[in-house]
């Protein structure tokens, strides 16, 4: 399941609907809901097109770590600024590249925290 800007922008933009009485808007690029069999993840997309600092990014970390229970993955346009590791926020974070996604959608091209390289598939959880 999948929602993309517009989607999200209708779904989380509309304060009676922000998750767990959030305060500030949260409203990512993208939203989905991954499952393969038995395992899923709720997961929110940052598509980073270097138009805002490292220090915003991590801010809307941070309000994602108030949410609880879900993966950020931030999306870079530009490869250099996907060598950045975010700070720990009590939030799952993977980093990657637009160039490595589009090359390998579903192969290991996101780094976690510690910079292990993860495929997407690597952050499903049993249902239940």
């Amino acid at each position: 399941m999948w929602l993309g800007e517009r989607g999200c922008r209708t779904v989380f933009g509309d304060p009676a609907r922000r998750p767990l009485g959030v305060r500030a808007a949260l409203v990512p690029d993208g939203a989905a809901l991954l499952s393969v069999g038995e395992r899923s993840a709720p997961i929110a997309l940052e598509m980073d097109r270097g138009t805002e600092s490292l220090h915003v990014l991590g801010e809307k970390l941070a309000r994602y770590a108030s949410v609880g229970g879900l993966t950020v993955i931030v999306c870079f346009t530009d490869p250099a600024r996907a060598l950045w590791r975010p700070p720990d926020l009590g939030v799952d974070v993977l980093v990657g590249d637009l160039g490595s996604h589009v090359a390998e959608p579903w192969g290991p091209v996101w780094a976690g925290r510690d910079g292990r390289r993860l495929a997407l598939g690597d952050v499903l959880e049993p249902v239940g």
